[in-house]
């Protein structure tokens, strides 16, 4: 799929909101009675304000987290196939429950973005697992602590065949969308992925072109091309090393910049060749346990703008 340069990686991620998906300590809490028109597989309506009528697009609510087939034309393409059964989906699974909505936060087109449970039930994430979307990080990652469950999910809905990645059609369609925001589902079946690796001892060679998934010592950090990007040393044992080129963004958890050397990492991305070497291209970062010094005096970068 053509994962052979630095290039790649620079389209791998835009942010559009520039959000985290971390649920917030107060909720929204919704009666059955406040759900409108569910509009696709990602999309309803809800009275929010209580004020008995719905009022888009505040009131519209995009679920953060996923992106379900298109139900009309626009550049990803219409796939009734798909959508029709996400669509189907997420009505039932709203319909006549009590919701309750976390991160309630505007996007570009005015959409509220949110994490929704129905009736204790996670709903992005029964989305993911049922295979009616991707995991969808365009907008942040969720929260470290329940990343490799959502991992996990997509991973069993890809092995399973399930709404998505049922057809060979639509997984390689899907497949290669993941593979140009820089990413792939971590699962056997898919040719992509290599695998989850301790860094000590891990052979890039064997896994270039693969999504492979590490925990590995940050050994140096610096910045690279004046534009928030990042490069990182990893620690492989014996002395050797493997670089990690990095955008900064809502991937990225902790101060940006500011890693301690000797921190383990959890990082994720594709090995990548670039100029005769091979480093990891990283999708996801985040800190295990820290180290004993920062690493670099960069000041903490900021999220790209829309």
């Amino acid at each position: 799929m053509g994962i052979t340069a630095r290039s790649v990686a620079l389209l791998a991620f835009v942010s559009l909101a520039g959000v985290p998906l971390a649920s917030p300590p107060s909720p929204l809490l919704l009666p059955p009675t406040a759900l409108g028109r569910v509009l696709d597989g990602d999309t309803f309506e809800a009275d929010l304000n209580a004020d008995g009528r719905i009022t888009p697009p505040q009131e519209r609510i995009r679920l953060l987290g996923v992106d379900t087939p298109e139900l009309h034309d626009n550049p990803k393409g219409l796939d009734l196939a798909h959508g029709l059964p996400a669509q189907a989906f997420l009505r039932q699974a709203l319909s006549g429950k009590s919701l309750r909505l976390a991160l309630p936060q505007a996007d570009r087109h005015g959409r509220t973005l949110a994490q929704v449970w129905a009736d204790g039930v996670w709903i992005n994430q029964e989305i993911i697992a049922q295979g009616h979307s991707p995991l969808d990080t365009r907008f942040g990652l969720p929260d470290p602590a329940d990343y490799p469950e959502w991992v996990r999910l997509e991973a069993a809905a890809f092995e399973s065949r399930k709404g998505i990645w049922a057809d060979d059609p639509s997984r390689r369609k899907y497949l290669d969308r993941l593979a140009r925001e820089g990413r792939t589902p971590a699962a056997p079946g898919n040719p992509l992925w290599g695998g989850t690796f301790p860094g000590e001892g891990f052979d890039p060679a064997r896994w270039e072109g693969k999504f492979v998934m590490l925990e590995a010592v940050l050994k140096k950090q610096r910045p690279l091309g004046g534009k928030g990007n990042q490069l990182l040393i990893f620690s492989l044992g014996e002395g050797r090393e493997l670089a990690g080129f990095i955008r900064p963004g809502p991937r990225v958890t902790g101060p940006w910049g500011h890693w301690p050397v000797g921190s383990r990492l959890a990082v994720d991305g594709f090995i990548t060749p670039y100029r005769g070497n091979l480093e990891l291209v990283v999708h996801s970062a985040r800190v295990i346990s820290p180290g004993a010094s920062p690493s670099t005096k960069t000041p903490a970068s900021p999220l790209p703008k829309k």
